[in-house]
């Protein structure tokens, strides 16, 4: 069976790229679900208006509260599910970015843990919703170990 290719074709050129998801290749994949277009960020005068705002404002024009008590963020995500936001010219998650401006620095060989997703007997796990969560009070910075065994205690009976 042969391999599908991306379905891009640009000034009739067509993409060689192997797919990745949605018919696209990963770079076309990432290009769409970040810019919503595939030729990547918008010409300046298009420009997203929040790619002016300080990190600080994006959080809440970015993001919405949630009956469940989580503030999801709204923005760019990473493929893994993860919400991403520019700071200083570089990309950061959005929970530890969120983590180290409300309560302080992430300890060494520790990784932010978001508790939301722990108590929620009915997420699937994988790429959950959870993962978008940037409210501060569902934060926790733990072990690496501990991270993984609470994700797993989660699904136990």
């Amino acid at each position: 069976m042969a391999e599908r290719m991306c379905i891009v074709e640009q000034d009739g050129v067509r993409c060689d790229r192997r797919v990745h998801a949605r018919l696209l290749c990963e770079m076309h994949y990432r290009r769409m679900t970040r810019y919503d277009r595939l030729g990547g960020p918008a010409p300046e005068r298009e420009q997203r208006r929040f790619a002016r705002l300080d990190p600080l404002e994006q959080l809440w024009q970015r993001s919405v509260r949630l009956p469940n008590g989580c503030r999801e963020w709204q923005g760019g995500k990473m493929t893994e599910g993860y919400g991403e936001i520019q700071v200083a010219g570089r990309t950061m998650l959005v929970h530890r970015f969120v983590y180290e401006q409300f309560i302080g620095p992430i300890p060494p060989g520790h990784v932010v843990d978001h508790t939301c997703h722990n108590r929620d007997r009915d997420c699937p796990g994988g790429r959950c919703r959870h993962r978008l969560c940037i409210e501060v009070s569902h934060f926790e910075a733990v072990t690496i170990p501990e991270n993984f065994d609470r994700g797993w205690r989660r699904l136990r009976p």
